[in-house]
């Protein structure tokens, strides 16, 4: 959700500074050493960017999950909805101003990309109302798919999903101020807005959930993220205004309910896409409901370990983007081959570490988001395959990122949607339901599918030739 402004934040060596004058030779030249260095110095802040901004998806599970199973449940549910039918949902849409907005600004039709953004948020509110409704009455939904062992799921669930409503205007807003910002190149208003926002939801959702005398119970998690949804919308609309004003902002008119079409064809597109991956991991949260109500919550429990833990892959993977693409726009593939088997190679070593830390840390880990019993003999039988998900996923990761850096990364995307639903779908069904490995099938079947992408990618990696690669830029000066 978050990847280009945390990349943002992350400032290579420009790529004019890697030519020398004749800007055909590159002026450096790299070694293991060197890349490894490097990875150490810029890692450490991408990787706690990363992480203060996976707090905001992480915070109700984690103070929710002490209340108890039911709570967790219902908290794990109501994202579930919430991220499929409404974060994807409109983070899909928002899309088109990545076109139209840069487009719109880099021909200096500056008063076009305002229009283009009171466009996009007019049309995703009116968009998501059908949605909406949905959210209010959403218990016969829940009631269907809760836990048949604990129906007082659905209730919370529902409960959840209206309060979480409030926050959604805020939210569209964010998101096209993002991008608006993006259009003109400035990339880091939105990461410092999140590094704001993150904490702040933090304390929120402690007190408004535990502390005696403000606490209002499980509710205030939702709360916590309708208050930093307004929030961030709020902090980027106004640092934008102070540091650079509205410039390119236009007082409302009729002109915003046209030209529709263009914006709805621009971003259909990116919309299934996004649906598809985002429902190919909520779907695993769907299927634990069907187990009972301590698989949903020890599912949940693995997923934020995993999605903690993915966040050192991920900046890794960013910096291998980053370099590579470099070192090939300075016309130099040797750089690019040592950066890249580097980057390959500490992806192997981290996934590992991960994959030890996640299986000798269990108990300590399951402690931390539950009280429960049941909860943590389940979450320690399934450590195991947990980890295992963790090691295949670090390389998967890094090699993604790695194709980015070769301009190819349509293949990730192509992969990715082919092996989560020819694959790790139907055998997360074979395993857990017909073989009755439980939650642990959801692992083992998603570790193969990383597993497998990351061998198709690396074949694909493999077999790009970085010379020709550069000749290509040279040519055509596209990377």
């Amino acid at each position: 959700m978050y990847e280009s402004d945390c990349a943002s934040i992350f400032e290579s060596e420009p790529v004019n500074k890697l030519w020398n004058n004749d800007f055909k030779t590159p002026k450096l030249t790299t070694v293991y050493f060197k890349e490894i260095k490097y990875i150490l110095v810029n890692a450490g802040p991408l990787i706690l960017t990363l992480l203060v901004q996976n707090t905001l998806t992480i915070a109700s599970i984690f103070f929710v999950g002490h209340l108890g199973k039911s709570y967790l449940a219902a908290v794990s549910l109501a994202s579930m909805t919430a991220n499929i039918t409404g974060m994807a949902f409109i983070q899909g849409l928002a899309t088109c101003l990545d076109t139209l907005c840069a487009q719109a600004y880099h021909s200096k039709s500056f008063k076009d990309v305002g229009e283009y953004v009171q466009k996009c948020i007019l049309m995703i509110l009116l968009c998501f109302s059908p949605i909406g409704v949905l959210w209010y009455y959403s218990q016969p939904l829940f009631s269907f798919i809760a836990p048949k062992d604990d129906p007082f799921v659905s209730y919370l669930a529902a409960e959840y999903l209206r309060v979480a409503l409030l926050g959604i205007p805020g939210y569209i807003c964010f998101e096209c101020g993002k991008r608006l910002l993006q259009a003109q190149g400035l990339h880091y208003l939105s990461s410092h807005v999140l590094f704001i926002c993150a904490p702040i939801n933090l304390v929120l959702t402690y007190i408004l959930v535990w502390y005696p005398g403000i606490s209002v119970g499980y509710i205030g998690s939702a709360i916590s993220i309708s208050i930093t949804q307004w929030l961030m919308a709020f902090l980027l609309f106004g640092f934008s205004w102070y540091s650079y004003g509205f410039k390119n902002w236009i007082s409302f008119s009729k002109k915003i309910f046209q030209g529709w079409s263009l914006m709805i064809k621009h971003s259909c597109t990116n919309l299934v896409m996004i649906e598809m991956e985002i429902f190919a991991f909520e779907v695993f949260i769907f299927c634990a409901s069907l187990l009972g109500s301590a698989e949903i919550v020890t599912q949940s429990i693995m997923f934020a370990t995993s999605s903690t833990f993915y966040q050192i892959s991920l900046a890794i993977s960013i910096i291998a983007s980053h370099q590579i693409s470099c070192y090939l726009a300075a016309s130099s593939p040797k750089n690019a081959q040592v950066a890249k088997n580097c980057y390959l190679v500490l992806s192997v070593f981290v996934g590992l570490i991960i994959g030890l830390i996640i299986y000798f840390a269990r108990y300590a880990i399951v402690s931390v988001f539950s009280d429960d019993d049941d909860v943590k003999d389940l979450f320690v039988k399934t450590a195991s395959a947990l980890a295992f998900m963790a090691f295949a996923d670090a390389p998967c990761a890094v090699l993604s990122g790695i194709l980015r850096g070769l301009g190819r990364s349509y293949i990730c995307g192509y992969l990715n949607l082919f092996f989560y639903y020819f694959q790790a779908l139907p055998l997360t069904v074979l395993l857990s339901f017909q073989w009755g490995l439980g939650i642990a099938g959801f692992s083992i079947s998603m570790g193969i599918a990383l597993l497998l992408i990351g061998i198709c990618e690396l074949v694909c990696v493999q077999m790009i030739n970085l010379s020709l690669l550069v000749e290509q830029i040279q040519s055509f000066r596209v990377i």
